[in-house]
């Protein structure tokens, strides 16, 4: 359902605790031959308390850019 709405043109923002989410999305972006563009944001706090914004890079083959450390344990 995300995919399809972001393929129609809609610009979307999804915050999910679900890693199947984000895999099922990555699938359907690997499959695709259109315009989409797709941005992850990992939130994780610093040990000083901070909190920060990851950025992960989505590929056209579905593959993201390196983790951040905490990101599948997340999970």
């Amino acid at each position: 359902m995300f995919f399809e709405s972001s393929s129609l043109g809609a610009t979307l923002i999804v915050e999910t605790h679900s890693d199947f989410i984000i895999d099922r999305f990555r699938m359907k972006f690997k499959g695709s031959d259109g315009d989409n563009r797709a941005q992850i944001l990992y939130f994780d706090k610093t040990e000083e308390g901070r909190n920060i914004a990851v950025e992960i890079e989505l590929f056209r083959d579905g593959n993201m850019s390196e983790e951040p450390e905490g990101f599948r344990s997340f999970f």
